[in-house]
């Protein structure tokens, strides 16, 4: 049912772009673009609600989902329609545009009465859910909110019993999290990537005592590409549940959001996390449409590159995850993935090259994460580990990517399919664990079992 909200959702931003390519569209075209955009959110947002509770036996819900997809399809023909009846060519020229909009003013005027009309029948057709909170007042971001949702799978990082070695700065962290600093504060955490500097800020910022000293809160993945208005739309969705604004296709809606967003954080205090900002570009145009809030407030920041944040944060509101976690700590990590039959004692003989393997991995969890699950599935032998040794290479991130490789190379052909899969998705999206079951049965990765439903297996 998913996928009908999603294919509307493309025929929404095609109609987008249609309209910015013919240039000053009709304001009843716009606003019908945006209650569509703004249903197909609302609907989004109940379903990934609706998930979790999911059962074949509750008819009542399964009846409510089925007349949320008859929705999405009224949408999509309108939209599509729409699409079929405007002339789309795009103009250089300021008269070539002029005489298309003459030319062409009877077949667009009869299009935009017809979409006025199908949204008007969309809209009759959702009075039905108006008493539904799921969609008429939707829950579509909450200031609490740092995981993905229910039913979906968020970007993998280490495990809370993983995060060894970051004690004393998660302490410092922690300080300054609660500083009542007069002005808003920026705090960044830099270091190379499966250095920790996601989970050191998730570790301090689920903690109900930071939790308890802001008013609102809002953990933001920056996805690539960056583009800013979405995010910022995603910060207002997230501090200001009650938020209904769409995303907004004029200049004039731009400013309106920049607006919103002062309002809802002028008198609060907030913490905003920027996980993976990738620039200093990105991070002020960010940084500029947010108000200073109340005394406490903070902005944080997580990036690869110290040089994004050198003149966004003071040195000492800087930490610097580059050097890795101290040996103790990275022997300890690596024993429990190496040696998970052993309790993560490593036998003597073995000692000398597992010391000189975890050297290659310069102290970053994630690399030494990597390594050691790799190796737990490895015969224990001097001759195996030494050949693994030689395979690695010098370089970290290869390191991390040749351990995958292994691990990848021991699964099953089955499995191989199923993880390979993952490369048709978009970076940094999240995704929804039943859309992925059904797309895996469909493509014949899972096989039948005369025992077990192939969901279940899937």
């Amino acid at each position: 049912m998913a996928e009908a909200v999603e294919v509307a959702f493309l025929l929404v931003e095609q109609v987008i772009k249609l309209l910015d390519e013919l240039g000053k569209p009709q304001h009843s075209v716009v606003d019908d673009v945006r209650k569509a955009k703004t249903w197909l959110g609302r609907m989004e947002a109940y379903l990934k609600q609706s998930e979790a509770e999911m059962d074949e036996s509750n008819e009542g819900l399964q009846a409510r989902l089925k007349q949320i997809q008859d929705v999405a399809f009224s949408i999509e023909d309108a939209l599509d329609e729409y699409l079929l009846h405007v002339p789309n060519h795009s103009h250089t020229y300021k008269i070539s545009r002029l005489a298309h909009r003459v030319g062409h003013a009877v077949p667009d005027w009869r299009a935009s009465s017809k979409l006025a009309s199908r949204i008007a029948g969309v809209e009759k057709q959702i009075d039905f859910v108006r008493k539904l909170d799921g969609i008429h007042r939707p829950e579509e971001g909450s200031s609490s909110t740092t995981s993905q949702g229910n039913g979906e799978l968020a970007p993998s990082h280490p495990e809370e019993d993983e995060t060894v070695g970051f004690e004393e700065a998660e302490e410092q962290l922690s300080k300054q999290f609660m500083e009542r600093n007069s002005r808003r504060l920026a705090i960044s955490i830099v270091g190379p990537g499966g250095s920790g500097k996601t989970t050191l800020v998730k570790n301090v910022y689920k903690s109900k005592q930071v939790r308890g000293f802001f008013h609102c809160h809002a953990w933001i993945d920056v996805s690539r590409p960056f583009v800013a208005i979405k995010l910022l739309l995603n910060i207002l969705r997230k501090m200001d549940p009650e938020s209904n604004m769409q995303e907004p296709i004029l200049q004039e809606d731009t400013n309106d959001l920049k607006e919103r967003l002062r309002l809802a954080l002028s008198n609060k205090r907030f913490v905003i996390v920027l996980d993976n900002i990738g620039s200093k570009q990105n991070l002020e145009s960010i940084a500029s449409a947010l108000p200073n809030g109340l005394s406490g407030s903070k902005i944080i920041t997580t990036s690869r590159n110290s040089d994004v944040v050198s003149s966004f944060v003071s040195s000492e509101y800087t930490h610097d995850l580059s050097l890795g976690i101290p040996w103790k700590n990275a022997w300890y990590l690596f024993c429990k993935k190496a040696f998970q039959n052993r309790e993560g004692y490593c036998p003597e003989a073995l000692e000398e090259w597992a010391q000189k393997i975890l050297k290659r991995c310069e102290g970053l969890p994630l690399a030494i994460s990597a390594v050691g699950t790799a190796l737990a599935n490895k015969p224990q032998t001097i001759l195996e580990w030494k050949n693994f040794h030689d395979s690695l290479g010098s370089d970290v991130p290869k390191i991390i990517s040749r351990s995958w490789e292994l691990s990848y190379k021991d699964l099953s052909s089955n499995l191989k399919s199923c993880f390979l899969y993952f490369g048709m998705f978009p970076e940094d999206r999240s995704i929804s664990r039943e859309r992925l079951i059904r797309l895996w049965v469909a493509e014949g990765f899972v096989k039948p079992h005369r025992t077990k439903r192939i969901e279940l297996l899937a």
